[in-house]
């Protein structure tokens, strides 16, 4: 004869304590109305669990704890949606993607999770069937229910005296909280989580980790101060909610077509309804650099920060410091990119670049050595690290075997035609330029190589109109002025070299070379 009851009667740890104590073997049905889990016990012990319309977490915790990659996983489920009937752990160790042992104790991990998160259940109803032991399929588990039971009392007595707030509240990153030096990883990978959406409930379940944990570190993290309740009524929040979508989709539309000022429009609205969304501050900090606004656009992106720790904000603070020359800040800023993505290839390229133009060549050769993917990029930065050695025949063989890997990539022709130049072998070098121009003809540097070439060698009419094509296409580069404006007066065309060099002063006023050609040229007059 079955047993059934009522949750607000008799607790789950309770049901399970008596099934245990009686050793029973059978099925314990338990519901909530909105979940549906099924535990099957053998002679008191729980030897499966079946969560309905719950996802089977197994793969992304062995994901997210190192044992598989990523891509072993999706091919792992492909292979189960052809063979539906045989569970995902036993087709990981049929592909001896993990170990048994391992395998075993995640398996357990995912049981512990479950009865520990069904003890949390005040209301619903239960239904116990004895009948012979379920025999599930895959790999066979047992978990003593009187360790579980222990396990959720401590987390009982612990919660009681934490300072956790009920599970349906919104954690949110405190503001003014900055001190990341004095987290956990497993802390900062928690707070990395937090994105003022997520009730507690909701940011425990994606959390790697058994509910007892989490909620232990997620109490640490509010009595440090790092997180705290979002203040607002649940019914505001949707509605909010609601807005702020509409207004997200409308502000990236205007990005994607170059509508900026429109853009920067949406999500100052989104900030005005929730003044530390990342999402909003993110592509303000896009729209700023997008603008030239590399202040502003730095501003928005360390904002952004302080919610949600994005790798890609990371990296995106760092160039905004490299185009300011401020090295040593956007070194930092890559260290920290890298704490989260150590083998992120990209941003290892841009740190060494970084100690490139902080002229520490050793520090940047170890890093691209051990860039296992050779892009034209890293093949393009090694070769410049030989060349500033001397080594310059090897320099060239590098970029000569680039060269078939990126032809279109113009640096590589300037680069070889530089080398070129090195040597002596002048006519090889502007070979070099004019075939780089077949291959990327807006290639700027390969036209002003040519220009160098053209105007050294006196070269004057087809050097003038190679300037003037650049010239007309906008290029504003105050030595195609000057040198422009050489050529006139060498012809005789004082005036109009005048004007050309006045453009030059304008582009690069500190230039004497400039200043001193004006005072020749007017015979010491000031302008």
């Amino acid at each position: 004869m079955p047993i059934k009851g009522s949750l607000s009667d008799l607790s789950i740890m309770d049901i399970l304590q008596m099934l245990y104590i009686g050793s029973k073997t059978g099925e314990l049905a338990i519901t909530n109305e909105e979940n549906l889990v099924y535990l099957y016990l053998n002679t008191g012990n729980l030897t499966h669990i079946h969560w309905m319309n719950r996802k089977d977490r197994l793969g992304s915790l062995l994901v997210e704890n190192g044992f598989i990659e990523e891509k072993d996983l999706k091919e792992v489920l492909e292979l189960q949606q052809e063979r539906e009937n045989i569970p995902l752990g036993e087709l990981i160790l049929e592909l001896e993607l993990v170990d048994k042992k391992t395998l075993t104790e995640y398996i357990k991990k995912q049981m512990r999770d479950a009865i520990i998160e069904l003890s949390g259940w005040a209301k619903g109803y239960f239904v116990f069937e004895s009948r012979e032991a379920y025999q599930p399929e895959g790999l066979p588990v047992s978990i003593k229910i009187d360790d579980v039971l222990l396990e959720s009392a401590a987390l009982k007595d612990e919660l009681a005296a934490s300072s956790l707030p009920d599970k349906d509240s919104i954690l949110v990153v405190s503001p003014d909280w900055s001190d990341e030096s004095s987290l956990t990883e497993e802390e900062q990978m928690i707070i990395n989580k937090v994105d003022g959406e997520k009730t507690l409930s909701s940011l425990i379940n994606v959390l790697p980790m058994e509910e007892f944990k989490a909620l232990k570190l997620l109490s640490a993290l509010i009595k440090k101060g790092a997180l705290k309740e979002l203040e607002i009524k649940r019914e505001t929040l949707v509605k909010d909610k609601e807005k702020i979508e509409e207004h997200m989709n409308l502000g990236i539309a205007f990005v994607k077509i170059g509508m900026l000022n429109e853009a920067q429009r949406e999500f100052n609205r989104i900030l005005e309804l929730k003044p530390n969304n990342p999402e909003a501050l993110f592509y303000k900090g896009i729209i700023g650099f997008k603008l030239n606004d590399l202040d502003e656009a730095e501003n928005a992106f360390k904002e952004s920060l302080k919610t949600v720790k994005r790798t890609s904000t990371l990296n995106n603070i760092y160039l905004i410091n490299e185009l300011k020359g401020n090295n040593e800040s956007a070194l930092d800023y890559l260290s920290k990119a890298l704490k989260r993505e150590e083998n992120n290839e990209k941003i290892l390229l841009n740190k060494a670049i970084i100690y490139l133009k902080m002229k520490k060549d050793a520090e940047a050769l170890n890093i691209l050595d051990n860039i296992k993917t050779k892009t034209p990029y890293t093949i393009f930065y090694y070769s410049y690290i030989l060349a500033r050695k001397g080594k310059i025949k090897e320099a060239m063989q590098i970029l000569e075997e680039g060269l078939s890997l990126a032809p279109e990539f113009g640096e590589y022709f300037f680069n070889l035609g530089k080398l070129y130049e090195t040597i002596g072998e002048e006519k090889k070098a502007t070979e070099m330029y004019q075939q780089g121009l077949k291959s990327d003809p807006e290639c700027i540097i390969l036209s002003k190589a040519l220009i160098d070439y053209y105007y050294r060698n006196k070269l004057f009419d087809i050097c003038e109109v190679r300037i003037e094509t650049l010239i007309s296409t906008g290029i504003r580069d105050w030595d195609l002025f000057f040198k422009k404006g050489n050529i006139l007066f060498q012809r005789g065309n004082t005036k109009e070299a005048l004007e050309l060099w006045k453009k030059a002063l304008e582009l690069n006023p500190d230039n004497k070379l400039i200043k001193r050609t004006i005072e020749l040229a007017k015979g010491n007059e000031e302008f």
